[in-house]
């Protein structure tokens, strides 16, 4: 493929954290369950939890 398009336009090599020193500094409440949470409903029977 020589043009790139779609989701590759986006990419940017990070990735997800939840309760990260960060968010922790800027006084947000995170954990995984939070993090997971949208992606368990989303996947039903396919999760993993």
């Amino acid at each position: 493929m020589h043009i790139v398009g779609g989701n590759t336009l986006r990419v940017s090599g990070g990735f997800n954290a939840a309760g990260s020193t960060s968010q922790k500094d800027a006084g947000i409440e995170d954990a995984p369950e939070i993090m997971f949470e949208p992606l368990w409903q989303i996947l039903g029977e396919y999760s993993y939890e």
